[in-house]
């Protein structure tokens, strides 16, 4: 069995199940397909703890990018 290891990672806009509004997140996308979200980018091995498991759909919005 290989390795997992990060395919991309980087700043997403993450909009709020309840709260229907657009929040920074940091994501990392792993070789087994694995999409892993935190508030803040990790700083080193020991990664924290994720936020939530996510799923990933289009968007279509009119919003401008900060």
């Amino acid at each position: 069995m290989s390795d997992v290891t990060i395919v991309k990672e980087g700043w997403v806009q993450k909009r709020g199940e309840y709260i229907k509004n657009w929040r920074p997140r940091y994501f990392l996308l792993k070789t087994d397909g694995s999409f892993i979200g935190y508030k803040e980018k990790p700083q080193d091995v020991d990664l924290p703890y994720p936020l939530n498991n996510f799923s990933v759909a289009s968007s279509n919005s009119n919003h401008t990018p900060i």
